[in-house]
């Protein structure tokens, strides 16, 4: 049985949420229907008509038709295109279910047109792909094959895995048609990387049957054996009845290929089981084949006979064309074993007639065609690859060349001012000294001088504040961490008669602490040391800031389980800022540390924002111990330090609101803090929205 390699429409069901407990399928439907029936908005309409036509697709081909049609008809009112063209390709999977191909054939086409307005690449191609299917169907098979060949250059273009691995496995079964096996077995292997890469179990079940079913036609039976046992341990749950039902059809088409009669026939039982609930005539055909084949191992010549005639009446009612040919000759084969060789000699003309009419030879020459353009397309490509790296090694030696030239003639240039400076220098000291005037204007310069250094003096002043806080916490906060380490880790090794588990356990949990600690602090240390000396620069861009959020809450997730807290996150997840996000985070991450903890065991840690004129307003609020007025007033000052412990004994580093207010400051925003003592704190900051208003900004 051919393998049908279009992308077949998954079932998509869009729940409809009610406020009454739980309801069944048909009301929903009578629900939409009500919809349709007093929207009067074209394209609304058009979206409630195409939900019902999905809804009927796996249960009532005519219902799904008919909605569909109406879709179409409410796509067209609205005048848009592309609707009108999704609605026609819909149409067209509803036929091909049905056994109509003349029609889906049509209406496939009508969709191709308009993709074609549209200039949309992968509906094109997806459109090729479908009606080369669907003319592969009748005598004109070089024209099937012409669409899956147009439809792989456009894929080749565009680079989409899901349309080379369709259209590639198509151009494989024209390979075996032709019997070039082991050029179809490269097109399935690379069927199967592009399936893999999508992670499409449905694609990659069948990407294993039809490498399977290649490779028993190359008697490489160990190998089938194999990919069979992958097909079946990749199918998933999630598979629609046809998706089933075909992927079993595969495996029947291996198993009589086998002649393991024992498993063909347990497969084409579970298929029946399948077709017979659906109205596809396509499968129910290819059913009939194959247990027509089945009951030809069997030497069950009687029901071999019947299915095969039933098989071929299916075909011919569908006007499917390609596989009589087959079933024919394998009538032919069984009048043959009876004797009755009249009536296999008149089978074996009908197939012989049908394969010629079918034009195989067409199809070598055709695709013989097809590998000498992609070799030459290989070539081409390789060719001009070459030809720009030379081009781009010539263009680097001439820019190396230039900047040599440049640097010789600027660092000419440097001298020679340096000489001119120093000329000019010279003359003027001269100058100075024939001019009693100058030396009163330098007297006064010394005095104009002498008040700025006054002026920077207090402003070294300042700076050594801030060293000697830097220092403190360096010579301190720092070392006491691994004087406890030292301190712990010696009681563990001087005191040999310790055996309490827990104590043990109790220790190594401090050390744990002290340790963790003491990392903070050191990159606290780090980020501050950095942001001051200049080597931390913002690098602003667009930020979903609930996603940010997000992440930080989560790590803090085992922390605050500790003590039983909740997280509440009232952040449009829509909304976007301009900021540095490393740095954003970093903010945070601190703000949230300290509002978990400051707070009580069963505490709440909300985070919210909102917009004020051009800036995202973003607060962290708990209901834990608080702060003073006077506590609150020198937090964000690197000279006025204040450290608490929290709830649970926990140490802060001293630098952590100082890095806040640094960042916040960077990316153009404010930060401060509101709170009581013993009601907790709440610290808002604020951050440009995007896109900015200013665009001078955005370019800075």
């Amino acid at each position: 049985m051919r393998f049908l390699n279009f992308l077949i429409i998954g079932f998509v069901f869009i729940s409809i949420l009610f406020e009454c407990g739980d309801i069944t399928a048909q009301t929903q439907i009578d629900s939409l229907m009500h919809l349709a029936k007093n929207e009067s908005d074209c394209k609304k309409k058009a979206a409630i008509l195409y939900d019902i036509a999905e809804f009927y697709y796996y249960t009532n081909l005519d219902s799904s038709l008919k909605y569909a049609q109406q879709y179409l008809e409410s796509s067209e009112n609205a005048k848009d295109t592309a609707w009108t063209a999704d609605a026609q390709n819909y149409i067209a999977y509803v036929y091909d279910e049905k056994g109509e191909i003349e029609l889906a054939l049509e209406y496939f086409q009508k969709a191709l047109d308009n993709f074609l307005i549209l200039e949309d690449s992968f509906f094109i191609a997806s459109c090729y792909i479908n009606i080369g299917y669907m003319t592969s169907y009748g005598m004109d098979q070089a024209k099937g094959l012409n669409y899956f060949l147009e439809a792989m250059q456009i894929a080749e273009i565009i680079q989409d895995t899901g349309l080379l691995s369709d259209a590639g496995s198509n151009i494989a079964y024209y390979y075996e048609r032709v019997d070039d096996n082991q050029t179809a077995l490269r097109y399935y292997q690379k069927n199967l990387e592009y399936s893999l890469t999508t992670q499409d179990s449905m694609s990659i079940a069948l990407s294993y049957a039809n490498l399977a079913s290649i490779n028993i036609k190359l008697k490489n039976f160990e190998v089938a054996t194999q990919l069979l046992l992958k097909s079946k341990q990749s199918i998933s749950s999630t598979y629609n009845n046809y998706h089933l039902a075909y992927l079993y059809s595969s495996y029947v088409d291996c198993y009589i290929a086998c002649e393991q009669i024992d498993s063909a026939q347990l497969y084409i039982n579970r298929s029946e089981n399948i077709i017979n609930q659906l109205e596809t005539k396509i499968l129910e055909a290819y059913l009939y084949q194959q247990k027509g084949y089945l009951a030809f191992l069997k030497k069950d010549n009687k029901n071999c006979f019947n299915y095969l005639e039933k098989s071929i009446y299916l075909f011919k009612k569908i006007n499917s064309i390609e596989p009589l040919s087959k079933i024919y000759a394998k009538q032919a084969e069984a009048y043959a074993v009876l004797h009755m060789f009249p009536m296999a000699y008149k089978s074996l003309q009908i197939a012989n007639s049908l394969t010629d009419s079918l034009g195989y030879g067409i199809l070598a020459n055709t695709l013989g065609e097809f590998e000498q353009k992609r070799i030459h397309r290989i070539e081409n490509e390789k060719n001009n690859l070459e030809i720009e790296l030379t081009n781009q090694k010539v263009e680097n030696n001439r820019i190396k060349m230039q900047r040599n030239l440049y640097t010789a003639l600027f660092s000419i240039l440097f001298l020679g001012t340096i000489f001119y400076f120093l000329l000019k220098i010279r003359k003027k000291n001269a100058s100075l000294n024939n001019t009693n005037l100058l030396i009163k204007d330098q007297k006064d310069l010394v005095e104009i001088n002498f008040k700025k250094l006054e002026i920077n003096e207090k402003k070294l002043k300042d700076l050594n504040a801030t060293k000697d806080r830097f220092f403190s916490i360096i010579g301190h906060d720092l070392k006491n961490p691994f004087n406890a380490l030292c301190g712990l880790t010696e009681v563990l090794i001087s005191k040999k008669e310790l055996r309490d588990f827990n104590k043990i356990i109790y220790i190594l949990e401090n050390m744990n602490k002290t340790a963790k600690y003491g990392y903070a602090l050191l990159e606290n240390l780090l980020e501050w040391s950095r942001s001051q000396t200049g080597a931390m620069e913002p690098k602003p861009k667009k930020i979903q800031l609930c996603k940010t959020i997000e992440k930080v809450v989560q790590n803090f997730s085992a922390t605050a389980n500790k003590k039983n807290i909740k997280f509440k996150i009232e952040v449009d997840s829509e909304v976007e800022v301009f900021a540095d996000e490393n740095m954003i985070t970093t903010v945070l991450r601190n703000l949230i540390h300290n509002a978990v903890k400051f707070s009580y065991e069963n505490g709440l840690v909300r985070i919210k924002s909102h917009k004020k004129d051009d800036f995202l307003v973003t607060c962290i609020e708990d209901n834990g111990i608080g702060a003073t007025q006077k506590e609150l007033s020198g937090l964000f000052a690197i000279d006025n330090q204040l450290q608490k412990m929290g709830t649970n004994q926990e140490k802060g580093t001293g630098l952590g609101l100082i890095l806040c207010k640094e960042f916040v400051t960077k990316n153009k925003g404010e930060i401060w803090a509101e709170g009581q003592e013993n009601k907790g704190c709440k610290f808002s900051f604020t951050l440009p929205l995007y896109p900015l208003k200013d665009p001078v900004y955005l370019q800075n």
